[in-house]
């Protein structure tokens, strides 16, 4: 992690995860800007949830490929799953599994949020530009779907059980930014 941290991560630290040729293929794919874009877009993220919505919002992005709609970035131009993946195992980031509770059941649903770790590596580098437009994007998608986030946001947060799984579900369907707390 230190590595991360200072921006030396290398092609060579990765290494020991070869376990097979596929493999190695998603590790020569993630260079260390990789990393850093996709935490700074979770990064933007949070802060623009905040700024828009609220503090203490704690959403999470909705499926690993979503962070394509924040950076602007061509979906198939990152191996988004294997970065989040190393982000999550060193502790950047969280991901997990999309909780029951919303009802998407297939395994493989992640769910993402940058954390106080991620933050601090955020604010230790110079990703100013790249943070700011991803901010942008996601205040133009906020503004312009702002009903069907602020419901999204109360039928994720409700406290009754069970959820309204499928408002849920319809809701992130109709947005560029699908999300769940």
């Amino acid at each position: 992690m230190d590595k991360l941290v200072r921006g030396e991560l290398l092609q060579s630290d990765f290494a020991p995860l070869h376990k097979s040729p596929q493999d190695a293929a998603r590790i020569q794919d993630a260079s260390p800007s990789s990393f850093a874009r996709l935490l700074g877009a979770l990064y933007a993220l949070d802060s623009q949830l905040t700024e828009t919505f609220g503090a203490n919002n704690r959403m999470y992005l909705l499926y690993d490929q979503s962070i394509a709609a924040i950076s602007g970035a061509a979906s198939n131009s990152l191996n988004y799953g294997f970065c989040s993946e190393i982000l999550s195992t060193i502790g950047m980031i969280y991901r997990f599994n999309a909780a029951m509770k919303f009802g998407y059941p297939e395994r493989g649903v992640f769910q993402l949020r940058i954390n106080s770790w991620g933050h601090l590596w955020i604010a230790s580098h110079a990703m100013k530009d790249y943070v700011a437009h991803c901010k942008r994007r996601c205040e133009k998608a906020f503004l312009q779907f702002q009903n069907e986030y602020l419901e999204l946001i109360d039928a994720s947060n409700a406290q009754a059980r069970p959820l309204l799984q499928a408002r849920i579900h319809a809701l992130n369907d109709s947005v560029p930014i699908p999300l769940v707390a």
